[in-house]
């Protein structure tokens, strides 16, 4: 059965950071990653997320991911040297899968869709970053062919260093 994507309703947004919770979990566990460890407070969390734009990976009913979109940057992601600062961004984060998924191409095909509703709803870019330090990561979206735009230190407070990658879906300038 094909993964289908819709946007969460405000009843649903505590399932949503129950699996970022759950992801951060076990990459501790596992993979001996800290960086969503412990996964910040539902109430910190809806602070960084525009709760309109929170989609949701079903699995036919089954809830299996999250991502959200955001048109806002995160502070350290305005001093990134993306290829053109005046692009119509949209900002990705907070994806996570149900670890029982991660494997199988469905990352793969989540990306697919990220890239098709940046692309539907009109925005020059999408823009996001991930843990400098996860080696997988960073292979995996460099197989997708997003371009690096350079490493965001964040450990002044208290966070891992962080890899910013760029997809531009218009002819540059």
């Amino acid at each position: 059965m094909p993964l289908t994507y819709r946007l969460a309703t405000p009843p649903d947004l505590p399932a949503h950071h129950a699996i970022l919770t759950v992801c951060g979990e076990h990459m501790h566990r596992v993979q001996d990653m800290h960086h969503w460890h412990p996964y910040s407070p539902f109430e910190q969390w809806m602070q960084r997320v525009d709760p309109e734009r929170v989609y949701g990976v079903y699995d036919g009913a089954w809830l299996i991911g999250t991502f959200n979109l955001n048109e806002t940057p995160r502070p350290y992601q305005t001093a990134v040297a993306w290829q053109d600062a005046a692009h119509k961004a949209v900002y990705f984060g907070g994806f996570g899968l149900l670890p029982m998924r991660w494997g199988g191409g469905v990352g793969t095909e989540v990306m697919a869709e990220v890239d098709r509703l940046a692309q539907g709803a009109g925005y020059d870019a999408l823009r996001f970053d991930g843990v400098a330090s996860n080696a997988p990561l960073m292979r995996f979206y460099a197989r997708l062919g997003y371009a690096q735009r350079g490493v965001s230190d964040l450990t002044a407070q208290g966070r891992h260093p962080v890899m910013n990658f760029e997809r531009v879906f218009v002819t540059p300038r």
